[in-house]
């Protein structure tokens, strides 16, 4: 968007023109509203576009159909457009609120919305329309409405709606027309094409012929500016004093009440006024079918020229308490009403001038009396009755050449070049002569104030030649302000106080003071300096500065020193090169910080919303954040700030206006971001948006609780199990040891070397060979028995070949009457099995059962699937063999420390049989 600041010429109130486009696009604005953020809405071919003075936006297109009305509720913006659809468009698109056939026909002219869900529908033939709660009241000609053709509604104070038609004005209270004003009433005009309500319920209606006309239901209505040469008036607007009226041959064309027949206009306007609105500021803005929209600032009035008198070249300026302004140009010292229009006149004083001796500097006393100061010619006073007297050096004045003029209660104080003279009572008074070269003085508690160049502000006795410092430098312009501080200004010095100098000096260095510095005046409670680099304010309760050059319409000016001047209606006239300028400020004027509105959430990529705060996840955590101020008053000095807290504290500073954060972690933040007007205010608030984002489930905090819990069983678990296997392991030891002891104790027992020893001899007496073998069968069994006795598994062959040997050996005991039988196989015999575990088994067969018998006594061992089976017939003996219950038992518990398969044992009346699992050997 393109901001083009301008002036009308002639008198007239400041004007800027601001474009509209949405990037190259050059659309036909017809019509704006503003909604309670301060955002300005505009309908056009484009579509309905949006801005804050800065940015603009496409807010929704409406293909085949154009708008025909537009209203603001709340942030939100109504629009009728042309297919009889009412739209309701926020930050996320547009929704459909009302479709009806009739708006076809019967276009919609205005709409008002109440806030309260209530909207209010003007129609060109079919009435007007209340829609609420889905369902439409309607009035016309049937039920007291003066004519079906509405052109335009507005608000008044109590709720009722202004209502404009072909044939006069109406009143509606949302049940009845409770008034009318028409030519019959006393109107000027029954065809009524548009209304405004100002802020104290007046109505303003802009007629086809006779311009503007007011009305109060209950009272006869007045038309102004009378007789009416600008046409039919299409929009009104109230603002500042003034009725802004819209016309298609002048443009806006803006009437002053307080003059009787004060009209301004553009000289050459050139482009028609068609649709016209007052902004939340008091400025007038309207459109003229082209992309630009037209912003009038009433606070501001610039005349540049008058009567052909150009006024850009003023020397001097000051105010009478009678309402008029004197200055002075090279024609000469001129004098005129403190308001300007195109009826009011110019009256040139009796004072000779001379373009060697220029006057630079006027002021009026209470008594009527115009002093007129010049740089070469002395002063000169201009009595009310038009009596001039002249006074110079030779008359007591200090130096001829005058650069400063004020007035006292009985006089006039004149700063020259070689100090300071006071006028009073009828002669002239020499006093601080040491200052020299002096810009400006005053009077203040009975002594002066001096300003001078390079001896500081200085202070004297009215009749003393003799001044003391106050402040050293150079100083141009002294002030009084309206809580009675003095204060001063000069090159790079800032605002100082003239009366006080312990107090620092305030914006030293910044514009205008790095520049050519002009003037001091004080508006509105603000104490303006004016310069070539700027034009600053500054707010003396508080210290706030405001840099309101673009505001005041007053970039790159020149002007002469003094040329400054308060008139008896608090306003502050200023002359310079853009020419007789009057102000007359309000707050919005000096607004530092800015209302800050969030517009829009963008998370990933998605619009969402963030009324109640945002609540994302973790894996859709992106954001983009757009945010908004206005400040129509100088749209360009916006500035933001903005921080996330809980991401870091570093606030970032930018004229953008969005945020973006790629991917917040989990966890609560909350963004804050302030708007000002210039520099940043410390102490301005924030405005807040809550953000969260959650974990995923596993970092909720009651699943991360549960997992602690969880983790802690199973380390408790797992510390039980592998103390429980520990001290299984021991036992295991214990009972392998025990194991150990008890297979060396069954084989060395007395009987068992006994009997093998008994076999032995024996052999020795009847087989010697068989001896020998017999003793190294038996030296090779106890040797396995010592090589075996460690280790946890063996495989089955190992553990059959130790078998085999053990059974030899007790065949040379019982010979034939046992017998063993092997059924292994290749398979079951690579796998592993509890040392000695099979040659207890057959010897546990051997110690309790009788096997001497007609048939031997046969021990079977069978692989079956992943298991062995040691299968013996039951022969208990007559007298039990002694036993210790340990060869089973111990083979049992072995087997349980290696795996989960039990050791079964089948003992039935016939055979008792062991199925031992197999198991895999060590790695």
């Amino acid at each position: 968007m393109l901001l083009l600041p301008g002036w009308a010429m002639a008198q007239y109130p400041m004007v800027r023109a601001i474009e509209v486009r949405p990037g190259q696009q050059r659309p036909r604005i017809t019509m704006m509203a503003q909604d309670e953020r301060g955002l300005i809405w505009t309908a056009s071919d484009a579509g309905l576009m949006r801005t804050d003075g800065e940015v603009v936006e496409v807010m929704a297109r409406f293909e085949g159909a154009r708008i025909t009305a537009l209203a603001a509720e709340g942030a939100s913006m109504l629009a009728a457009l042309s297919t009889g659809v009412i739209m309701r468009c926020r930050e996320r698109g547009c929704d459909t609120l009302l479709v009806d056939p009739a708006f076809v026909a019967n276009r919609v002219t205005g709409l008002v919305a109440d806030g309260a869900g209530t909207v209010w529908i003007g129609t060109y033939g079919a009435g007007l329309w209340r829609w609420q709660d889905g369902r439409p009241t309607k009035w016309n000609e049937m039920n007291g409405l003066p004519d079906g053709h509405v052109n335009a509604i507005a608000a008044l104070p109590d709720g009722s709606m202004a209502v404009a038609t072909d044939q006069g004005l109406a009143v509606c209270n949302g049940e009845r027309i409770t008034a009318l004003m028409g030519e019959a009433e006393g109107a000027p005009d029954n065809l009524v094409l548009a209304i405004a309500v100002d802020q104290e319920g007046l109505i303003w209606a802009g007629c086809d012929r006779k311009g503007v006309f007011q009305w109060r239901p209950g009272e006869p209505a007045l038309a102004i500016a009378q007789p009416w040469p600008f046409g039919a008036v299409h929009d009104v607007a109230v603002s500042g004093g003034m009725v802004w009226a819209g016309t298609r041959e002048h443009g806006a064309v803006v009437v002053d009440l307080a003059l009787e027949h004060g009209t301004y206009r553009m000289e050459e306007p050139g482009l028609p006024a068609l649709r016209m609105m007052r902004d939340a500021d008091g400025a007038v803005w309207w459109c003229d079918g082209s992309e630009a929209l037209h912003r009038a600032d009433p606070a501001i009035l610039i005349v540049p020229e008058h009567e052909g008198l150009d006024l850009r070249g003023i020397t001097a300026l000051c105010a009478d308490a009678r309402q008029s302004i004197w200055f002075a140009t090279e024609q000469g010292v001129h004098q005129h009403v403190a308001w300007f229009s195109e009826e009011r006149t110019v009256a040139r004083l009796p004072v000779r001038t001379d373009a060697r001796a220029p006057v630079v500097a006027l002021a009026a006393s209470p008594d009527g009396t115009v002093w007129a100061a010049t740089f070469g010619a002395g002063v000169s006073a201009i009595a009310p009755d038009g009596s001039v007297a002249h006074y110079d050096k030779a008359s007591g004045l200090s130096n001829d050449n005058v650069l400063g003029a004020r007035t006292t209660s009985e006089g006039a104080v004149f700063a020259t070049l070689e100090g300071v003279t006071i006028a009073w009572k009828g002669s002239m008074q020499r006093a601080a002569g040491d200052a020299g070269f002096t810009f400006d003085a005053l009077m203040h508690d009975g002594r002066l104030l001096v300003a001078t160049d390079g001896k500081g502000i200085r202070s004297a006795a009215p009749d003393s030649p003799v001044s003391d410092e106050q402040r050293k430098g150079t100083f141009y312009s002294l002030l009084r302000d309206s809580s009675g501080r003095f204060w001063a200004i000069g090159p790079g010095t800032g605002f100082c106080r003239a009366d006080d100098a312990s107090q620092p000096c305030i914006a030293a260095g910044l514009p205008p003071f790095d520049g050519d510095l002009y003037a001091l005046g004080e508006v509105a409670g603000h104490l303006i300096a004016f310069g070539s680099t700027g034009v600053l304010a500054l707010d003396p309760s508080t210290g706030d500065l405001f840099d309101v050059t673009t505001a005041f319409g007053l970039n790159d000016i020149t002007a002469g020193l003094n040329c400054i001047a308060p008139d008896a209606q608090g306003a502050l006239w200023f002359a310079c090169s853009k020419g007789l300028v009057r102000l007359r400020p309000q707050a919005a004027h000096f607004r530092k910080a800015l209302s800050t509105t969030l517009l829009l959430t963008e998370v990933a990529g998605e619009a969402i919303d963030h009324t109640h705060g945002l609540r994302l996840v973790h894996d859709r955590s992106s954001l983009v954040l757009r945010f908004t101020a206005t400040h129509w008053a100088d749209p360009a000095a916006v500035r933001f700030q903005y921080r996330l807290r809980g991401f870091g504290e570093d606030i970032v500073d930018t004229r953008d206006r969005q945020a973006a954060f790629p991917a917040l972690p989990p966890g609560s933040y909350t963004f804050q971001v302030r708007a000002f007007a210039g520099a940043p205010d410390a102490d301005a608030p924030w405005t807040e948006l809550a953000i969260t984002v959650t974990p995923p489930w596993w970092r909720l905090p009651w699943v991360l609780v549960l997992f602690l819990i969880v983790a802690l069983g199973i380390a408790f678990a797992v510390i039980r199990a592998r103390d429980r296997r520990l001290r299984f392991r021991d036992r295991m030891e214990q009972e392998k040891v025990r194991f150990q002891l008890e297979a060396l104790r069954s084989q060395v027992d007395p009987h068992f070397l006994f009997n093998s020893f008994n076999a032995l001899v024996e052999l020795i007496e009847s087989e010697p060979g068989k001896a020998v073998e017999h003793v190294e069968q038996l030296s090779t069994f106890f040797r396995n028995i010592l090589q075996v006795r460690d280790q946890e598994r063996i495989t089955v062959e190992e553990e059959l070949r130790l078998l085999a040997t053990y059974f030899a050996l007790e065949q040379r005991r019982f010979g034939s009457s046992i017998a063993l039988q092997v059924d292994v196989d290749a398979a079951s015999r690579t796998r592993a099995i509890v040392p000695l575990t099979l040659q207890l088994l057959v010897e546990n067969a051997l110690k309790h059962n009788v096997v001497i018998g007609a048939a031997p006594f046969m021990i079977d061992i069978a692989s079956e699937g992943d298991s062995l089976v040691v299968t013996n017939p039951i022969r208990p003996r007559a007298t039990p063999a002694r036993s210790t219950g340990f060869g089973l038992e111990s083979i049992t518990k072995r087997y349980a420390a290696l795996t989960s398969r039990p050791i079964e044992v089948l003992d039935g009346e016939r055979r008792f049989r062991v199925r031992i699992p197999l198991i895999d050997p060590q790695p």
